[in-house]
Formats: structure tokens, C-alpha cells, sequence
């Protein structure tokens, strides 16, 4: 029965054949389509699985492009003593009961594009007068708060599906240089924002910002300096001194670094010629890796970790002024270039993905032609039955009749029994039948 199993599987078995037969060329002239137009297929899919290669081959790379992140820095004061009235600055300022002097300040930016770049300037200025202005009427304030209310509506939908501010970084340190260390706050002289690690909670909850904002007690100036941390794609690192000049490269990534240090031990023939994974230091190696005279190359990793280093942030230098001069100045800005992840990345997934996903409906329409072109097999094979049958009736009828008899003999095995005998239907009785058929399918034949 192991037999009959695998021919019921053979049987079931869903076709793939989708050539015609070549006697369906002289019957059906149109049948010569079909084959230019398979044709035509296998070179498409020759091109497309290419494309593909390449395609997989454009993401495997690491491919960025540099941004102009222009970020400015201001800063705002309240409750200063000059913003009083003429009153109230010749009186003495009560610390304990009045209002405490308080100044803000501001690190923002954007990318550069060639829409509005002036637009965040105009924004930063028109935010340190409005704030500056605490003395104006109470009917101009509402006036001036509907009106920054819908520019800021408008300027929400302009720059809807822009990248944020802190998107560029991974961290943001401002550190508050005061001259006396009595007037350092309790609230600390150094704010710190790291991104949140990928994949834990704090990750989840976060949300990009466009507006860093410090907000101290003083009355008087104080200077800050403002450190970021951009992104890097994939994240360089500043080589020691050591590594550098063996190197001759001052920063890299982790997998260029090895691979030219990978060429350094192929150019100056140091592996190991029974164990290739063994390396032989040589005198500069043993200096940088500790007077190590071998290392297996699984090593290799662990001994950079202390040669590599973090690139130095980006350092701002501002002072945060309260004087009624330093407080007019527009904002400070600079341009920063940084790294993003070319768009052309997501574009290049998403060809790949619908590629993917159409897989299926391809199979189902290869499916559909074999399953036509076994129709067509079969619908040939009774033509040219019938058109034998038609030409010559009774020598077709007796070969017919021949190859059935040579495929009962087949059937029956080592039986005896005549061509006339088996003229008859009472010769094919049900018990012939089912040994013949259970000894067939039993022996394999």
C-alpha cells in the first residue's frame, strides 16, 4: 500500500508544466504567442531578480545624507528689576515678598529648506519682545495671543511630518558657568537630555521636542554652554592616539576599523599559517594591545573597546544676559550639518516589500496556466485519438486493441490467458480485477 500512497500523492500533485506541446503549435498557429510571450517572462524575471539583488545590496550599505540643522539660542527674563516701573526701581527690591527675578533660556532649531528660513528667526524675536513686554495693556496681550494662537496653527500645518529638533541627537547638555558658586540654584548648574534607549519603556512614552527650555532665578548674567550630541548612522568613533597613527584613520566605524586593521595583518602577512585565526603581533601591535605576542581574532573586538572613543559633542558658547541691552539682541544661531537616514532607504523597503507581497498572486496565476495547459495537453491528446480514428478506422482500432491487450498483460503479470479469451467482457470478472490491481500496486510495476 506504500505504492499506492505515493501514486495518490502523484495524483494530487497540483501541476507546474507550462509549456505547451509542440503539436499544439501546428494545430493552433496562435499557440506561437504563448511561447514569445514566455519568453518575454524569463527575461523580465531575469531583470527583476537583478533589480532585486541590487535593491538588497542598496540597503545592506549604510546610505545617509547631511542636514542643515540651523539651532538658535535665546533667552527670557521676568520679574527683572528694570521692567518695573520708574516707581518701583527707585524703591528697594524686596526679595523675601516680591516676585523673584527669573530668566529662561531657550536652545531650539530645524532643519534648513527653502521655504522660510527666516521664519524660526522672526519667531525666536518676535517670542523675546512679547515676553519682555510684561507692562503692556491687558486688551494688546489678548490681541497679540489670538494672533500667535493662529500662526501657530498655520505653522503646525505647514511643517506637519517634519523631522523634531531632537530627532538629530542623542543627547543635550547645557552646563551654567557661574562665576560665584553661591548663586548656583538648587536646581543644579548642568541639565541633561539623553535619548531614551530603543525598546524599553521610557523609549515608548518620549516624545521629540523642538524647544529645549532652562528656567533659573538671577538677576544677573551668566554664560552657558550648550553641548549636542548628534546621531550618526552607523555611530563613529574618535580612535586613540595609538590606533590612529597605526591606522593612519582618526575617526571611524566600529566595522571600518576592523577591517583596516584586518588589512594591516593581511599587508604584513601576521596570521598564523596552521590556525588562521591566530594572529602574530608584531612590534606595534604589542604595544597597543599590552605587550600581547598572539591574539586569536575573535579578540579582536574586545581589545579596541578601550581605543575607541566617543566623538566630542558640539559646544555652544552663550551667555544668558537679564540687562535690558542683552535682552533686545536677537538670538544667536548656528549651522550644524548632520547625518539622517536617505529617504531613498524607506522608498527602496517599500519596492521590496510590494514585490514580496505580489508573490502570492503570481503563484496563483502560474497555477492557473499550468492547469490550462494540462486542459490543453488532454483536450490535444483526444484529437489526435479522433483523428487517427478518423483516417483509418480499422487499423487504428487494432493497434488500439494491441496496447490495450500489451497493458493488461502488464496488469495480470506472469498470467497466461488469450487475446480472443480477453475480447469478452466475461473475462474481466471483479475478482480478476482486484488481484490484478491489488498485486500491481503492491510489486511497485
Amino acid at each position: 500500500m506504500r505504492s499506492g500512497s505515493r501514486g495518490m500523492d502523484h495524483y494530487h500533485r497540483k501541476p507546474t508544466n507550462r509549456n505547451l506541446p509542440e503539436k499544439i503549435s501546428t494545430v493552433v498557429p496562435e499557440a506561437k504567442l504563448y511561447s514569445d510571450l514566455q519568453d518575454a517572462e524569463r527575461r523580465l524575471d531575469a531583470t527583476i531578480a537583478r533589480k532585486k539583488l541590487d535593491l538588497q545590496d542598496a540597503l545592506a550599505r549604510s546610505s545617509t545624507k547631511s542636514q542643515l540643522v540651523r539651532v538658535f539660542v535665546s533667552n527670557t527674563v521676568t520679574d527683572q528689576p528694570w521692567q518695573g516701573s520708574s516707581q518701583v526701581q527707585d524703591a528697594p527690591f524686596d526679595f523675601e515678598n516680591g516676585p523673584a527675578p527669573s530668566w529662561t533660556l531657550r536652545v531650539e532649531g530645524r532643519v534648513v529648506d527653502d521655504a522660510n528660513d527666516n521664519a524660526a528667526t522672526t519667531t525666536t524675536n518676535n517670542n523675546n519682545n512679547n515676553n519682555n513686554d510684561d507692562n503692556n495693556n491687558d486688551g494688546k496681550e489678548q490681541s497679540q495671543g489670538e494672533n500667535q494662537e493662529k500662526s501657530g496653527e498655520e505653522k503646525a500645518d505647514k511643517y506637519a511630518g517634519r523631522r523634531m529638533f531632537s530627532s538629530f541627537f542623542t543627547a543635550i547638555i547645557v552646563e551654567l558657568l557661574y562665576e560665584d558658586e553661591a548663586d548656583i540654584p538648587s536646581e543644579g548648574a548642568i541639565v541633561e537630555w539623553h535619548e531614551p534607549v530603543p525598546g524599553t519603556a521610557a523609549a515608548a512614552n518620549a516624545s521629540d521636542f523642538d524647544c529645549l527650555e532652562v528656567r533659573r532665578k538671577g538677576d544677573r548674567n551668566v554664560k552657558a554652554r550648550i553641548q549636542l550630541q548628534p546621531k550618526e548612522y552607523p555611530t563613529k568613533f574618535r580612535l586613540s592616539p595609538q590606533l590612529a597613527s597605526l591606522l593612519a584613520i582618526e575617526e571611524d566605524t566600529k566595522a571600518g576599523v576592523v577591517v583596516a586593521l584586518w588589512q594591516y595583518i593581511r599587508f604584513h602577512q601576521l596570521q598564523d599559517r596552521d590556525e588562521k585565526r591566530l594572529i602574530k603581533c608584531d612590534a606595534p601591535l604589542r604595544a597597543l594591545f599590552g605587550g600581547r605576542e598572539a591574539l586569536s581574532f575573535p579578540q579582536i573586538m574586545e581589545l579596541l573597546a578601550p581605543h575607541l572613543q566617543q566623538r566630542p559633542p558640539i559646544t555652544l558658547e552663550y551667555e544668558v544676559r537679564v540687562d535690558q541691552t542683552g535682552v533686545s539682541l536677537p538670538a544667536e544661531a548656528w549651522d550644524i550639518m548632520v547625518e539622517v537616514p536617505d529617504p531613498a532607504r524607506q522608498q527602496l523597503a517599500q519596492v521590496l516589500e510590494s514585490w514580496a507581497s505580489s508573490q502570492g498572486e503570481t503563484a496563483d496565476l502560474d497555477e492557473q496556466i499550468a492547469l490550462t495547459v494540462e486542459s490543453l495537453y488532454a483536450s490535444q491528446l483526444k484529437r489526435d485519438f479522433f483523428d487517427q480514428l478518423a483516417r483509418d478506422p480499422a487499423s487504428f482500432t487494432q493497434r488500439w486493441v494491441q496496447s490495450q491487450a500489451r497493458d493488461l498483460q502488464v496488469l495480470l503479470s506472469d498470467r497466461k490467458f488469450s487475446e480472443e479469451e480477453a475480447r469478452h467482457s466475461s473475462f474481466y470478472t471483479d475478482e480478476l480485477l482486484g488481484n490484478t490491481i491489488q498485486y500491481f500496486l503492491s510489486t511497485g510495476r
